[in-house]
C-alpha cells in the first residue's frame, strides 16, 4: 500500500543516514582523544538512554492520543463470531485503518527522530575526537531500535486496538 511505500522510504532515509554518519566519521581526520572525554561519553549516554525510552513512551502517547481524538466509531462484536462475548469491534475497519494513517505517520516518524538522534550522539563524540569503540555503541543502538520500528500494518492495527479496546475486523 502507498502509506506503507512512504513510510518505508522515511525509514530506509532515517537508516541510512545513520551510516553516512559513522562513513564521515571514518574518513574525515577527527582531532585527538579528548584528555577527559568520560564526562561527555556519560552525559550523551544518559541522554541517549533517555531517547530510547522516550522512542518508544512518546509516539505512543502522541498517538494514541491523536487516535482517540479521531472519534471512530466500535461497536459490539456480533454475538454470532468467534469473538468473546463483550469485545468491541470498529465499524468500519478499512474507514478506522484509513483515517488514523496520518497520526500513525507522525508517531513513526517521532520514534525514529529519537532513535536517530542516538546515533547523532555518537557523531559527536566522534568529532570530538573519541575512538571508535567509544562512539560505535551509539550507531549499534540506533540500528537496532530503528530496526525494530520498520512500518507494518500488524503495528498499525496494534496501535489503534489500543487506542479504542476494539478489534480491527
Amino acid at each position: 500500500e502507498q502509506a506503507f511505500f512512504v513510510r518505508r522510504i522515511i525509514w530506509a532515509s532515517l537508516l541510512a543516514s545513520t551510516f553516512i554518519y559513522l562513513f564521515i566519521l571514518r574518513t574525515i581526520p577527527q582531532p585527538p582523544a579528548p584528555e577527559n572525554g568520560t564526562v561527555m561519553l556519560i552525559a550523551l549516554a544518559v541522554v541517549a538512554l533517555m531517547c530510547a525510552i522516550a522512542s518508544f513512551v512518546v509516539p505512543r502517547i502522541v498517538g494514541r492520543g491523536g487516535l482517540r481524538g479521531l472519534g471512530l466509531r466500535v461497536v459490539p462484536a456480533p454475538s454470532f463470531g468467534d469473538l468473546p462475548g463483550g469485545t468491541t469491534v470498529f465499524e468500519d475497519a478499512a474507514s478506522a485503518r484509513q483515517r488514523g494513517l496520518g497520526v500513525l505517520q507522525t508517531s513513526f516518524i517521532l520514534a525514529l527522530a529519537l532513535r536517530e538522534a542516538i546515533a547523532i550522539y555518537g557523531l559527536v563524540l566522534g568529532f570530538q575526537g573519541h575512538p571508535l569503540p567509544e562512539y560505535i555503541g551509539f550507531f549499534v543502538v540506533a540500528w537496532l531500535l530503528m530496526g525494530l520500528g520498520y512500518p507494518t500494518q500488524a503495528a498499525d492495527d496494534a496501535e489503534l486496538e489500543a487506542a479504542y479496546g476494539a478489534k480491527l475486523v
